[in-house]
């Protein structure tokens, strides 16, 4: 039982953390829509604004979108399952797959992890700039693939644990046997 106190209060700080992330991922969404909005009537009527820089960060902003948004899927339960599979199998082999294939993600990130820092820090040390006019440093598209793959190994490993555990006590309880 204190494994699990322990377990729930770890939970509750990085879902915050995530929730925090959705926030920013809303806003941005929302920054996005603003800034077409005024760039498509800008240049549609008024063009007098420069907007050199609207493409290459609606870019980078749904870069964060995205990468801010993938723990709050999978704390909800909402990534991409293939459910079908789990007519055909028992409840016990569906929850082993659930496990293992949740426990293989977890070096996949961590190597993509990795491999994006070895790059943010190659494009920071070289002064790497965008060949666009705004000459936006490339290591800043970089941070936010880093922090939410950072959150999201978080979530995951929170994941699999929290399915272990409960695999446990379906067991325990007798309710994950052999058959369907």
């Amino acid at each position: 039982m204190a494994k699990t106190g322990v377990l729930s209060k770890i939970e509750r700080v990085v879902f915050i953390l995530v929730d925090a992330f959705v926030v920013i991922s809303s806003i941005s969404i929302l920054g996005v829509v603003a800034v077409v909005f005024v760039h498509v009537i800008d240049r549609k009527f008024l063009n007098i604004l420069n907007w050199n820089f609207v493409d290459e960060w609606i870019g980078y902003l749904f870069v964060l979108m995205v990468f801010f948004s993938i723990s709050y899927t999978l704390r909800l339960d909402k990534h991409i399952k293939l459910s079908i599979m789990s007519r055909f199998m028992s409840q016990r082999t569906w929850t082993v797959t659930e496990i293992v294939t949740s426990l293989l993600s977890v070096p996949v990130a961590l190597f993509v992890m990795y491999s994006t820092i070895n790059r943010l820090l190659s494009i920071k040390e070289a002064g790497t700039v965008s060949n666009t006019p705004t000459l936006t440093p490339l290591w800043i598209p970089y941070v936010p693939i880093v922090v939410g793959l950072g959150v999201f190994i978080l979530v995951l490993v929170l994941h699999v644990t929290r399915r272990m555990l409960e695999a446990k006590a379906r067991k325990a309880q007798g309710l994950i046997g052999n058959n369907k």
